[in-house]
């Protein structure tokens, strides 16, 4: 959801693949959706960006058109981030970083990207994980011609090291203050997992107010996996994803006070989970509407397949009844 609402961070290829869809209007008044033909190969682009595997893990579109994509590539032993940018038509953009991908190594071992978020400016933040040796929260900003922003961090990255696990940053989102948040989970030695969120200027520096050095670690007394965050308009974070407080994933809304602490009067002891009939679910997305409603997706699992669905809750957190069917609408797309 920051620019659109996604079903998943993830893409489903192992190559880069991505398609623009357009929608048109039927005799009947119903809409129907098909491939945009002018677009790249019959509604379609694949670009190999190295020798192994490739893999688009998020996409915004600019104002004008074009179309900024970020993940990894594989150069045979190791993984490196990528980011492209490309024309309305599905061409690349040779004014992005002169043939119109930037990829980067931010460490000996593997650097992917998962999230991106484009500056009023032009420039491209980007969210993921490197690993040098240890393993690496790291947050990048590229200008808006597709190179390093030496203004920000160091030298345009920011790493932070965690120790007890690895790391994906799922999510990063920028407020009209200037202030980054990347958020995300940590998967440790024996298969446990919390989530985090990291606060920075818009130089990328720590916020030194926010958790520990800019960093707050949520670890519960259960598995939690943070998929998306939003900022609501008082500063109060909201962190979605699953959270597995009787064994099995269900979907939350996880609310932190402007200092990183959980946002204890939010929910039960700060977090919300709704009533979904199911085995297990979760949240991939969120976003604040207009009137500071909170808009999520997820999936469910209905005990034969999961189901995509759409919430919708106030600002205090109370499922929002008058949005579909008590608050949720639900399809298995079939």
């Amino acid at each position: 959801m920051r620019q659109t609402m996604r079903q998943t961070h993830k893409a489903l290829s192992w190559l880069a693949v991505f398609f623009l869809l357009v929608t048109v209007c039927l005799s009947n008044g119903l809409a129907a959706t098909r491939l945009d033909t002018t677009f790249g190969n019959n509604g379609f682009v694949v670009r190999d960006f190295g020798s192994g595997d490739d893999e688009i893990l998020d996409l915004a579109p600019q104002a004008d058109g074009k179309i900024v994509v970020a993940g990894y590539y594989n150069n045979g032993a190791v993984k490196n981030l990528v980011v492209a940018r490309y024309q309305s038509n599905g061409e690349l953009d040779t004014d992005f970083n002169n043939d119109g991908i930037f990829s980067h190594s931010l460490g000996s071992g593997d650097s992917v990207v998962w999230s991106l978020a484009l500056q009023t400016d032009g420039k491209i933040v980007v969210a993921g994980a490197a690993n040098d040796g240890e393993h690496n929260i790291a947050v990048v900003r590229l200008t808006a011609d597709g190179f390093l922003d030496n203004g920000f961090a160091a030298s345009g990255q920011l790493l932070l090291p965690i120790a007890d696990g690895v790391v994906n940053t799922y999510a990063v989102n920028l407020t009209a203050g200037g202030s980054i948040f990347a958020a995300g989970t940590v998967t440790r030695a024996d298969a446990s997992k919390y989530g985090f969120v990291v606060k920075t200027d818009t130089e990328g520096l720590p916020d030194a107010t926010f958790g520990t050095n800019g960093i707050a670690l949520v670890p519960l007394s259960f598995d939690a996996e943070i998929k998306a965050i939003t900022v609501q308009t008082d500063g109060k974070i909201l962190a979605a994803g699953s959270f597995a407080r009787n064994g099995a994933a269900e979907a939350g809304l996880l609310r932190l006070n402007q200092d990183g602490t959980i946002d204890e009067p939010f929910g039960e002891t700060g977090l919300l989970v709704p009533a979904l009939a199911g085995t297990e679910s979760a949240l991939n997305d969120i976003v604040l509407d207009t009137a500071n409603r909170v808009l999520v997706t997820g999936y469910v699992n209905n005990g034969t397949q999961r189901q995509t669905f759409v919430g919708r809750f106030n600002a205090d957190g109370t499922v929002d009844s008058t949005f579909a069917t008590a608050g949720f609408y639900r399809s298995d797309l079939t």
